[in-house]
């Protein structure tokens, strides 16, 4: 396997990649990124009103409070995301995640990544399912195992998520650890990758 590194897709910056990149990850790969927002917040509020809504307790606007504030003010970010993620809002969770796994406006700690991360994967999200697979992949925060990192990939992919289904076709194409190359799955990843499938019933917050 080649020792080049997967670039980023920009929708997390940690993730996942495209076309030829190899399997490996490695901290100058995770740049700051603004977070990823919640789709529940109603758009027309002023950043005053969403704040106050969020200082109230309302964990839809304390993600998207945290996400406006984003890689620009992460040390403002970072409470927000703390106090979603504890009410169990999973783009929250996946956003802390991020947070944790490049130590942005805190120590760097790909354990503490991974379980958030995994907090979110299990809701059903697929930002934290594609996430944990790829710590899973590099053994960032968790042992390494491609096994894993397949099946959350799979869950992700069949939501419609593109980098998740670009990750299969790799990871079937170069194989990895303990993970022997499917020429035949890399086929069909990668009919699926070139022709944009959307497949599968896309994720929504449960509440």
């Amino acid at each position: 396997m080649s020792s080049r590194l997967w670039r980023l897709a920009p929708a997390l910056a940690l993730l996942v990649a495209c076309q030829s990149s190899p399997l490996l990850l490695s901290p100058s790969d995770v740049r700051p990124m603004p977070g990823l927002y919640d789709s529940k917040v109603d758009k027309g509020l002023s950043f005053n009103a969403l704040k106050a809504q969020a200082d109230a307790g309302d964990k839809h606007a304390q993600n998207q409070v945290g996400a406006t504030y984003g890689a620009e003010q992460p040390d403002k970010a970072l409470p927000y995301y703390r106090l979603a993620a504890a009410q169990g809002l999973a783009v929250a969770q996946c956003n802390l995640g991020y947070m944790h796994l490049i130590g942005q406006a805190t120590a760097r700690d790909p354990a503490q990544a991974a379980q958030w991360f995994g907090r979110c994967a299990q809701q059903g999200h697929f930002m934290g399912q594609f996430a944990l697979g790829r710590m899973y992949l590099d053994g960032m925060g968790v042992p390494k195992d491609a096994r894993r990192a397949e099946q959350w990939w799979l869950l992700s992919a069949a939501q419609g998520h593109l980098d998740s289904q670009r990750a299969l076709r790799l990871l079937y194409t170069q194989g990895a650890e303990g993970f022997a190359p499917q020429p035949q799955q890399a086929a069909l990843w990668a009919e699926r990758v070139a022709a944009g499938v959307m497949s599968g019933k896309p994720w929504k917050e449960a509440r």
